[in-house]
């Protein structure tokens, strides 16, 4: 299956009656299905079947789309249309004018206003319109479909680095595990030194002893964490809508490295460079959540 990125752009043009439409789709991250129609004054009863259509072509996302329609261009003068417009410009003027100094405004901006201007007599078929603009977003979708393709191979290409990435980091925790141990042991010999100059009892030193050595355990932390990527490389490579259960996997690795990471800091000797490392780990973690919600 393909991976979708949720951010896209697509135009498509038809033609109905002599009328001329463009429809533009456009597309950006979201928890949920957002729909958000922008129809054409005399277009609104398409809304229906064009919002039917994009709940069952998409999943997630904020969707933007514009329906906007233009009249048939008239070959040569049509005095009557020319009449009607003179005489609608005369009446808005004199409405103009009876309005106080400020409130009107200029007269050719009131004619722009979008339903201001009509074309008398002009009725499109229906029928046509309607199969029109179900053939513009048909091929919107496809180009939106394509366009959002291209976006989820290229994002799941940078998962995939970043993945390796972790992996390599995590890689050199584990090496360093050693050096972490050896660290703890010495400090944990001179507390021992400091506790049996306190002269404690044997049962004490034995609790502080188990105590340095589950500190320096980090084994299961790694385990999970190589067990998460495996997961997260198992869903880019089964394709579908992946988005969600990606993120609930980076919400694990988050919360994975920052035990890791706690466990770890008491090692006096190799804190410099755990540090560093944890702190390469956590911003691939920051990018990889930031490139997931932009998923399907």
């Amino acid at each position: 299956m393909t991976i979708r990125s949720m951010t896209g752009y697509a135009e498509a043009r038809a033609e109905a009656s002599g009328m001329r439409l463009r429809l533009r789709l456009k597309t950006v991250n979201h928890r949920f299905l957002d729909l958000q129609l922008r129809l054409a004054p005399g277009l609104e009863a398409q809304g229906p079947e064009i919002e039917k259509r994009l709940r069952a072509a998409l999943r997630r996302g904020h969707v933007d789309l514009w329906l906007e329609a233009e009249e048939p261009a008239v070959e040569g003068l049509n005095r009557d249309r020319l009449r009607a417009y003179l005489a609608a410009v005369g009446e808005l003027r004199r409405e103009i004018q009876s309005l106080a100094p400020g409130e009107a405004g200029n007269i050719y901006e009131w004619l722009r206003l979008p339903g201001v201007l009509s074309a008398a007599g002009f009725q499109p078929d229906e029928s046509a319109v309607t199969a029109a603009v179900a053939s513009a977003l048909q091929e919107a979708l496809r180009q939106l479909e394509d366009f959002r393709r291209g976006e989820g191979a290229a994002l799941a290409g940078d998962l995939l680095a970043r993945i390796h990435h972790l992996r390599v980091l995590v890689a050199e925790v584990s090496h360093c595990q050693a050096e972490i141990l050896q660290a703890l042991h010495e400090r944990l010999r001179r507390r021992l030194a400091e506790l049996l100059a306190d002269a404690l009892p044997p049962e004490r030193l034995a609790q502080e002893a188990a105590l340095l050595a589950e500190r320096a355990d980090i084994s299961e932390e790694l385990t999970r964490i190589g067990a998460h990527l495996d997961r997260f490389q198992a869903l880019l490579a089964a394709g579908g809508e992946v988005g969600k259960p990606l993120e609930f996997l980076l919400q694990e690795l988050s919360r994975e490295t920052n035990t890791l990471l706690a466990k770890t800091s008491s090692a006096s000797l190799p804190a410099l460079r755990l540090t560093e490392i944890g702190l390469g780990m956590k911003a691939e973690l920051e990018k990889l959540r930031e490139q997931v919600q932009n998923l399907e």
